[in-house]
């Protein structure tokens, strides 16, 4: 097994998870402590056709934007008062699609609240007015392979975009994402060998670093060792090559299975655009998962402060068994929380 990383302490390692420990044992002992951070997708609508988008079925079927009403300043003042630490602008669709993403970016950007957006596509506001970081799904390192994944535009246009935008924002952080996929039975048809060329034009055109990870769904990746070195061949002092594979298998493109409760669920809460608040990120757009909506429920303080914590919120989490679950981006938290006591982490 290739090495994931050069440098364990970056941004893609679940141990950064123990950080909120405290928080997440207060929340399951009945403390009311918010989500350390929220997932908010603001449209799904995606200009992109992506073969292995999971949410596709929830997208084309409720193609909405949330209403600017449930992401305003008020509403940023509520999650600023509940504790919320951060905010990730992503999909679903692309956020950038948002009529009214450039009023709900400068809320964000002026607030206490980190800010990450993941974007499909050329950054469209002013370079005075940015997140803390931003990731670009790309997924390919060449024009052929770009086409073939459904992908729309030029890839030569997008990255030469974002060369110009570093040009002005030497210090933001920004992510080169790639999405390794084998499509199961046709592996000529897929995206990984690409991923040395992805690294060289991520460095090229000023990204900080590559993040590549595999799809879920994938078919096996037997080259993933060998593809990754070469990657790493790029790797400088500025650039660096993350190639986590802890959460999906490289054989069989499914999740790890080593939990037995969703107990790092309350980490994150998912808002969608249809207005709707899932406990779980693969979930989206299931009713099961739904724990209310915004439109319907009486708005944020009201989730606040009667929805979120409360028993039957416990009682939806506890009753997921994860076996059951096609998928899980929480697998590795939730196996450090639930071994968590095997550690003895009373004493150092």
């Amino acid at each position: 097994m290739s090495c994931e990383w050069t440098n364990q302490f970056n941004p893609f390692n679940s141990i950064k998870a123990l950080a909120w420990r405290e928080r997440l044992e207060a929340f399951w002992g009945g403390a009311h402590f918010a989500p350390v951070t929220l997932n908010l997708e603001l449209t799904n609508r995606c200009q992109q056709d992506c073969p292995w988008c999971f949410t596709a079925p929830f997208r084309k079927a409720c193609p909405v934007d949330i209403s600017f009403g449930h992401v305003n300043s008020e509403a940023v003042d509520w999650w600023v008062k509940w504790g919320v630490k951060g905010v990730v602008l992503c999909g679903g669709g692309e956020p950038q699609l948002h009529k009214d993403f450039p009023q709900i970016l400068t809320t964000l950007v002026h607030s206490p609240l980190k800010l990450g957006v993941v974007t499909g596509c050329s950054w469209s506001m002013s370079r005075t007015l940015l997140p803390d970081w931003i990731g670009v799904s790309i997924d390919a390192g060449q024009e052929s392979t770009w086409k073939n994944l459904g992908k729309h535009g030029k890839l030569e246009t997008l990255l030469n975009s974002y060369k110009r935008f570093r040009e002005g924002n030497s210090n933001l952080p920004l992510t080169y994402k790639f999405l390794a996929w084998v499509p199961p039975g046709d592996p000529k048809l897929g995206n990984i060998m690409d991923i040395p060329d992805a690294a060289k034009l991520a460095k090229e055109h000023g990204f900080n670093c590559i993040h590549i990870r595999p799809a879920y769904g994938t078919g096996e990746i037997r080259v993933w060792d060998e593809l990754i070195a070469q990657a790493r061949e790029e790797e400088t002092e500025t650039f660096k090559v993350y190639a986590p594979t802890h959460k999906v298998s490289l054989a069989s493109g499914s999740s790890h299975r080593r939990f037995s409760r969703c107990l790092a669920t309350p980490l994150l809460l998912n808002v969608c655009a249809d207005s709707g608040l899932y406990f779980c990120q693969d979930h989206r757009g299931e009713w099961p998962y739904l724990l209310a909506n915004l439109t319907t429920c009486g708005g944020w303080q009201r989730f606040i402060t009667e929805v979120w914590g409360s028993t039957a919120h416990l009682e939806r989490l506890l009753g997921v068994e994860p076996s059951s679950c096609s998928r899980c981006t929480f697998n590795a938290y939730n196996e450090v929380f639930e071994r968590l006591p095997d550690m003895t982490p009373e004493f150092v």
